[in-house]
């Protein structure tokens, strides 16, 4: 889903609110994952991490530390959150240029997270198939000052846009609403 919806974001015949609706897709998955990759505690039962499907530390030792694009997005600014999952009078102050995403840096670190992954984990845990296919995404991988991912109809599960992929194209994000910001907002002095 995370390379689907780069791969429609970057597509140049696309409107504004179609394209946000993958850049939106795309900042959830790469929450996500990046929980899924990088996170320790397990603030749900439920939730599945990365470390389950390896040996006892042997994960967080090859994943590495998160990387600083994504620790970024999530940092003091909490962008997914205030910006895509939350909706919050934050974003209205937000200028377009900031909006844009890095993409082609958050991709290269959460594919390469995940070949490593398929590496590290263990065979009883993980599915042959998939372990496969996750291996794959170190191919995709853009490298330094390639605009282009290189994603198509020959890898596991693809259903998107085929071809090389302009990440450059994608510079969008929430609505803006022009004349409007939050500091028009009073504060409600009953709460």
């Amino acid at each position: 889903m995370l390379l689907h919806a780069v791969g429609m974001a970057a597509t140049g015949d696309l409107d504004g609110v179609d394209r946000n609706a993958y850049i939106e897709s795309f900042a959830v998955h790469v929450r996500c994952l990046r929980d899924f990759l990088w996170r320790d505690d397990r603030p749900k039962p439920e939730d599945a991490l990365a470390r389950d499907f390896c040996a006892p530390n042997i994960w967080e030792i090859a994943r590495g530390e998160l990387p600083a694009v994504l620790r970024e997005i999530e940092g003091d600014r909490n962008r997914i959150g205030r910006e895509i999952v939350h909706l919050t009078y934050h974003r209205l102050d937000i200028d377009a240029e900031a909006k844009a995403w890095n993409m082609r840096e958050i991709l290269r670190e959460i594919l390469a997270c995940l070949a490593r992954f398929a590496h590290a984990a263990d065979p009883r845990r993980l599915a042959g198939r998939t372990r496969e296919a996750l291996a794959l995404m170190r191919m995709l991988v853009p490298k330094d000052g390639e605009e282009r991912l290189r994603i198509g109809p020959n890898l596991p599960g693809w259903s998107g846009a085929t071809g090389p992929i302009n990440l450059a194209d994608v510079r969008s994000g929430t609505t803006s609403f022009p004349g409007f910001s939050s500091k028009d907002i009073e504060s409600d002095s009953s709460s």
